[in-house]
């Protein structure tokens, strides 16, 4: 994992600190793009003028891996 987090110098790539909505209005002159950037936010519950911008990995890896879940949905009980 340590190989291909990119080492050290990568942590300081990642900029942890803007929101989501900062990080989406820098990086998309069309405010539709910024607005579909920020969708992932209020999908899952959160405000994207309170979220982190690293938020916008998880819809990244979902798109591009899929999505998990529990069978039944999270509030399924276990039987043993």
């Amino acid at each position: 994992m340590a190989r291909r987090s990119g080492g050290p110098a990568a942590s300081t790539r990642i900029d942890p600190l803007p929101t989501l909505a900062t990080r989406a209005g820098r990086s998309f002159a069309d405010q539709r793009l910024a607005q579909y950037a920020m969708r992932y936010a209020t999908y899952s519950g959160s405000s994207p003028y309170r979220a982190p911008a690293t938020l916008a990995c998880i819809s990244f890896l979902e798109q591009r891996s899929g999505a998990w879940y529990v069978m039944g949905g999270p509030a399924r009980r276990v039987t043993r």
